[in-house]
Formats: structure tokens, C-alpha cells, sequence
């Protein structure tokens, strides 16, 4: 089973409307409801494209410091090392396909290395300073997208 992504999926429904169901619609209320029905339609989309573009660069802007944080990792806990590693390379492996899966990965494994840094009572000052790197690059994206 494939999987279509979401932004394509509303553009074939749309597309569809468009070229099979308007032309037969001949009431003019009808026909008002479904064209404002499609401009809805395409306004998720767009806000779909804008999130999926705004997700694919906050990963890739954040994924060389979060390529070191197993490694730092690795000092304090062999398993959370290897938990924070699945995560980061999950987030890089979906950074085109699902870029809303990617940054979630990404928070993950940022809350995963706060968690160890507070659980070890350890001096994660850099691993602390790389977290908040990546955090304000999620932040700043997310400002950006909602104030234009």
C-alpha cells in the first residue's frame, strides 16, 4: 500500500471537483458552495506546502548538531545514545517524505538528551548549547511561518 501525501492527496480530490463534479453542478447555489468548498481546499494545501517546506528546513538546518548528541551521549548512557541516534537518523531519512515526521523525531531526540543531562547530574553544558541551537532554529521557523 502507498502512502500519498497529504498536500497531493487534497490537490487530486480538488482537481477531481473541479473537472468531474463543477461542470455538472447547475444551480447556482450549488455551484457558489462548491467553488468556495475548492478555495478552502486549496488554502490547506497551500498551508499543508508551507508547513512541509518549513519542517524540511528546520531539519536540515538542525541536523549537524544533532549528529553529535549520541556521541556526546555515549559518556552518560550507551542506550539513550542509541535511542537519540535511531531518532536523528529516522529525522534525516524522512526529512523529504515527511518532513512533519522528521521534526518530530528531532524534538524527540532533543528531549531525550535534556532528560539524560538532568538524569546524570552531568556537566551537558555543550550538549545544553547544541539543543538550544536546534530548539531556536525550530522556533524561529515557527515564528517566521505564523507572522510571515
Amino acid at each position: 500500500m502507498s502512502v500519498i501525501p497529504t498536500s497531493g492527496a487534497l490537490d487530486l480530490v480538488e482537481r477531481g471537483l473541479r473537472a468531474d463534479v463543477l461542470p455538472h453542478v447547475v444551480d447556482p447555489h450549488g455551484n457558489a458552495s462548491l467553488r468556495a468548498a475548492l478555495t478552502i481546499l486549496s488554502n490547506i494545501r497551500l498551508e499543508i506546502d508551507r508547513g512541509a517546506a518549513r519542517d524540511r528546513a528546520t531539519v536540515i538546518a538542525a541536523l549537524p548538531d544533532a549528529g553529535t548528541w549520541p556521541d556526546t551521549l555515549r559518556t552518560w548512557s550507551e542506550e539513550a545514545a542509541d535511542h537519540v541516534a535511531d531518532l536523528v537518523a529516522r529525522a534525516e531519512a524522512e526529512t523529504e517524505s515527511g518532513p512533519a515526521l522528521a521534526r518530530q523525531s528531532l524534538l524527540a531526540a532533543a528531549q531525550l538528551c535534556c532528560q539524560q543531562v538532568w538524569q546524570h547530574d552531568a556537566d551537558g553544558s555543550g550538549l545544553l548549547r547544541s539543543v538550544r541551537r536546534v530548539l531556536r532554529i525550530d522556533a524561529e521557523a515557527e515564528y517566521t511561518t505564523q507572522n510571515g
